[in-house]
C-alpha cells in the first residue's frame, strides 16, 4: 500500500513535458491567428455590408411610407444620409429619434458618389433627395459607393425593389438601369 502511494504523488506532481507544453501554445497561436484573420475586413466586405445595410433601409422607408400614408425622404451627402417626413407642402422634418430612420455617418472610408433619378422617360437627373411616395410609386434610381476599389451600384425600381451590382473597378460610362 505505502508503494501505490507514493507513486501516486509522484504522478501528481508531474507536471507537464516540453512537448505537451509546444504543442499548446502552437494550437492557441493557430487558433488566434484565425480569430485575428477573420476581424481584418476587406473593403469588399465592409462595401457589401454598407451596401446591404442602405438597401433594406431604402425599402423599408418604401413600405413605411405606403404603410403611414406619409412622403418620406431619404437624403444624403458626403458625411451620411438621414431621412425626413413631410409635414408641409415644401417643409420636412427629419426623422431623428427613431430606431429604424434615424440620421446615420458611412462606414469609415465608404465614398458616396451622388444618386440619380429617372425624371422622364429619357434623362437620368441628379437628385438631391429620393422620395418615397404613399402611392408606392416613385421615381427609378442609382447611386454609387465606393471604398477602395471596390465599387456598389444601387438600383431602385418603381415599384421599391432594390438591388445591388458590385465591381472591382470604377464603373465606366454606362446607362441608366443597365
Amino acid at each position: 500500500m505505502g508503494f501505490a502511494l507514493r507513486r501516486a504523488r509522484r504522478a501528481a506532481c508531474r507536471g507537464f513535458t516540453l512537448v505537451e507544453i509546444l504543442v499548446v501554445v502552437v494550437i492557441v497561436g493557430i487558433t488566434l491567428s484565425l480569430v485575428v484573420v477573420n476581424f481584418a475586413r476587406d473593403d469588399k466586405r465592409v462595401l457589401a455590408d454598407e451596401a446591404q445595410r442602405l438597401a433594406l433601409l431604402l425599402e423599408h422607408a418604401h413600405d413605411e411610407a405606403i404603410a403611414s400614408s406619409h412622403l418620406l425622404s431619404w437624403a444624403a451627402d458626403a458625411q451620411g444620409y438621414r431621412f425626413a417626413v413631410a409635414t408641409g407642402p415644401d417643409t420636412w422634418t427629419q426623422l431623428g429619434g427613431d430606431e429604424i430612420f434615424h440620421a446615420r455617418e458611412w462606414t469609415r472610408g465608404v465614398n458616396f458618389g451622388g444618386v440619380r433619378t429617372m425624371q422622364d422617360a429619357t434623362t437620368p437627373a441628379w437628385a438631391a433627395r429620393l422620395d418615397f411616395s404613399p402611392s408606392g410609386f416613385n421615381a427609378p434610381f442609382e447611386m454609387q459607393l465606393s471604398l477602395g476599389n471596390s465599387y456598389a451600384l444601387i438600383a431602385g425600381d418603381p415599384l421599391g425593389r432594390i438591388a445591388i451590382k458590385y465591381a472591382d473597378a470604377a464603373p465606366g460610362a454606362y446607362r441608366f438601369g443597365s
